[in-house]
């Protein structure tokens, strides 16, 4: 049987949905990564040069993250906004994601 959490945390222009999972005996499963850039945030060029931006430094951060699926969902902001501070939102996002649940910032979904 499969145990699952599910949070949710915002940082700038970063929006992190975890789906914490592991397994009854306490075995664990993989990390599973999504990017999702809508429409809104622009044209195809620019919703691919955010995922561009933000794959490397989510790549770099999923060692270190507990098994579940993610779902990095970022603002038109990210696509400009100096790499540094990207990643710092990102690491904010993720952490309030997976840290525990009276973390603030941090909702349950």
């Amino acid at each position: 049987m499969l145990f699952t959490s599910q949070r949710r945390a915002r940082s700038g222009p970063i929006l992190v949905r975890a789906v914490l999972e592991r397994d009854r005996d306490g075995t664990s499963t993989v990390v599973r990564v999504a990017f999702q850039v809508t429409r809104r945030e622009g044209g195809a060029v620019d919703r691919n040069r955010i995922r561009r931006r933000l794959r490397p430094l989510m790549a770099a951060e999923a060692a270190r993250l507990p098994p579940g699926s993610y779902l990095v969902q970022a603002s038109a902001t990210a696509r400009t906004m100096e790499i540094s501070r990207l990643r710092a939102h990102l690491v904010r996002a993720l952490d309030g994601a997976t840290g525990p649940a009276s973390s603030p910032g941090l909702s349950s979904s």
